[in-house]
């Protein structure tokens, strides 16, 4: 959803950021990795949309509200509603990030 939802919403340079090194390291070296393959050529397909696009390892716990985000939007009938506001499951993790 987070490339769909950058697009959509207009923004064209973007940072993104995931838990996953070995997709991390593909993506910036440009590596091949079978096991990983159509998440690659899926999001290979979304950098063309966007002028400027970086890919970044975080952890998860230095992303705790990208981390919630995520698992709730799996699970929700409406996850495209959660990506224009701040939904209230989210407030206290962007509080404790604000104090961080």
């Amino acid at each position: 959803y987070s490339s769909y939802s950058s697009y959509s919403l207009g923004y064209k340079k973007v940072i993104f950021e995931g838990d996953n090194i070995q997709v991390t390291r593909c993506l910036q070296t440009a590596s091949i990795n079978l096991r990983l393959e159509n998440y690659l050529k899926t999001i290979s397909a979304w950098k063309s949309h966007f002028h400027n696009i970086r890919f970044m390892y975080r952890s998860r716990s230095a992303n705790s509200c990208a981390d919630l985000l995520a698992k709730k939007s799996l699970t929700s009938d409406n996850a495209w509603n959660m990506f224009h506001k701040c939904p209230p499951f989210l407030y206290n993790n962007v509080m404790t990030d604000l104090l961080i």
